[in-house]
């Protein structure tokens, strides 16, 4: 699926039950989700590939790409998201699947610049979930590389479900449904909070550069709060690719 240009779309290009899709060097504008996919390699295949692909000026509370519920674990890479409520997202991964499905966002730029939201919390430039809409949840494991997200309410949010077919997450939870995220090499800046993970979740922030030099929680950085491991931190941006 390939140099399409799409807008004023409810979703605009999005594959189910996928056994190798790629999106390659779209454009969506004025839409409620630029690019998805969902269920991807339930039933064998290769790994889809989001790459090249540009998404701006999202309806309200619209997304720019995000994956849901993968049994083989796609690759997100280069693409540009501009106004949208939400840049990046993964929720979850296959039902029943025993080992982590470890999403790979590498080289993408998401600006939460105009993006419009009905959420009184504000904007979200990466979601990490264990919640899959509806059908209960499961873990979720991504990782982050030499991506720039700037310009939201939150830069990073990870959260996670109590069980299976729960609730979100109690402080007496025996059993939780698990939310892992590793994010390294990346740009985290100008954003009201820069990475926020809430109770049980693990979040590995290590060697990021969060706006200034001293690092999370200083003066001209972004904030890292929660459960995210931001020591040690990147004393100047890295080389990106893009």
């Amino acid at each position: 699926m390939a140099h399409n240009e799409v807008s004023y779309a409810n979703d605009a290009i999005s594959s189910n039950w996928s056994t190798g899709v790629k999106f390659l060097d779209n454009e969506v504008t004025h839409s409620g989700s630029g690019v998805h996919t969902d269920n991807a390699g339930a039933y064998g295949g290769t790994a889809d590939l989001i790459q090249g692909n540009e998404i701006k000026h999202c309806m309200t509370d619209g997304y720019g790409i995000f994956v849901f519920a993968p049994y083989i674990a796609p690759t997100v890479d280069d693409n540009e998201i501009e106004g949208c409520a939400v840049g990046l997202a993964a929720f979850g991964q296959g039902l029943l699947m025993t080992s982590p499905v470890t999403i790979q966002f590498t080289d993408n730029a998401v600006n939460g610049k105009h993006a419009l939201t009905s959420d009184p919390s504000g904007t979200l430039g990466v979601l990490v979930s264990t919640d899959l809409l509806g059908w209960g949840s499961t873990d979720v494991s991504v990782s982050f590389t030499k991506n720039v997200i700037e310009r939201f309410s939150t830069g990073v949010y990870v959260e996670q479900q109590c069980e299976l077919f729960g609730s979100w997450f109690p402080t007496d939870c025996a059993s939780p449904t698990q939310a892992t995220a590793v994010l390294h090499n990346n740009i985290i800046k100008g954003n009201n909070t820069g990475a926020n993970g809430l109770i049980g979740t693990t979040v590995d922030a290590e060697n990021n550069w969060w706006g200034c030099k001293k690092g999370p929680n200083q003066p001209g950085c972004d904030t890292a709060i929660g459960t995210v491991d931001f020591t040690p931190w990147l004393t100047k941006p890295p080389k990106l690719d893009h």
